[in-house]
């Protein structure tokens, strides 16, 4: 199985993403504090088989009240 695309949304510095990788190799290049380590970051906590582990504080300001309301809707069943 190959990933052909990916899409990150709100994640650090990722508001909106997408990725395309090539079949033979895919490189992420951009200046100082564009988001290249944020991607990385990402693809590690998603792969880790041991512990795919997320914070909220990894997720932009905007989308916590999102999160907040998930979590009631959840506990209250």
């Amino acid at each position: 199985m190959q990933l052909k695309t990916i899409r990150i949304k709100n994640f650090r510095l990722l508001e909106d993403v997408k990725i395309t990788f090539e079949k033979q190799a895919t490189l992420i290049v951009g200046r100082n504090n564009s988001g290249k380590t944020s991607a990385t970051e990402f693809f590690r906590r998603l792969l880790d088989p041991e512990r795919p582990s997320f914070r909220l504080e990894d997720f932009s300001i905007s989308c916590h009240a999102g999160f907040c309301e998930a979590w009631l809707a959840k506990k209250n069943g």
